[in-house]
C-alpha cells in the first residue's frame, strides 16, 4: 500500500507538477497575450496620435491660412476704409470750398443786381434828363429860330428902310 500510496503520491505530485506547470505556461501565455495586447494598444495609439496629430497639423495649417487670409483682408479692408475716409474728408472740405464760393458769388451777384440796377435808375435818370434837356434845347432852338428870323425881319425890314432912306438921300441930293 505504501507503493499505492506512494504512487498515488508521485501521480498527484506528477498531477500537481503538470498542472503547475500547464498554470505557469497559462500564466506565461496570459502575460505574453496581455504583452501583445499592450503593444497592440500602444501601436493603436500611436497609429491614432499620428492620425490625430496629422490632421491637427493640417487644421492647424488650415486655420492658420484662413487667419492669414483673413488678415490679409482685413488690412485691404482697412486700407480702403482709410481711401474712403480721406476721400470724404476731401470731398467735404471741397464741399465746404463750393459752398463757401456758391455764397460768395452769389453775394457778389446780388451786389451786382443791385449795382446794375441803380446804375439802370441812373441811366434812366440820365435819359429823362437828357430827354428833358433835348426839349429844352429843342425849345430853346425854337426860341431862337424865331428870335433869329424875328431879327432876320427886322434886319431886313431896317435895311429895306435903310435903302429906301438912303434912296431918299440920294433923291434928295440930286435934287439939291
Amino acid at each position: 500500500m505504501k507503493d499505492a500510496i506512494e504512487s498515488l503520491r508521485w501521480s498527484a505530485e506528477e498531477t500537481e507538477r503538470s498542472k503547475s506547470i500547464e498554470i505557469d505556461k497559462l500564466k506565461q501565455d496570459l502575460h505574453h497575450f496581455r504583452r501583445e495586447k499592450e503593444e497592440a494598444m500602444e501601436l493603436q495609439r500611436q497609429d491614432l496620435t499620428l492620425t490625430f496629430d496629422s490632421i491637427l497639423s493640417q487644421k492647424e495649417t488650415t486655420i492658420a491660412n484662413k487667419e492669414k487670409e483673413i488678415t490679409n483682408q482685413i488690412m485691404i479692408l482697412e486700407s480702403r476704409l482709410e481711401a474712403l475716409l480721406n476721400e470724404n474728408m476731401k470731398l467735404r472740405s471741397s464741399l465746404s470750398e463750393s459752398r463757401r464760393l456758391a455764397s460768395q458769388v452769389q453775394e457778389e451777384g446780388l451786389a451786382k443786381q443791385e449795382s446794375l440796377r441803380q446804375l439802370q435808375w441812373r441811366v434812366e435818370d440820365e435819359v429823362k434828363i437828357r430827354a428833358q434837356l433835348e426839349d429844352r434845347i429843342s425849345s430853346s432852338t425854337q426860341k431862337h429860330k424865331i428870335e433869329i428870323d424875328t431879327i432876320k425881319e427886322v434886319l431886313a425890314k431896317a435895311e429895306f428902310d435903310h435903302r429906301i432912306a438912303l434912296d431918299n438921300v440920294s433923291s434928295c441930293q440930286i435934287c439939291l
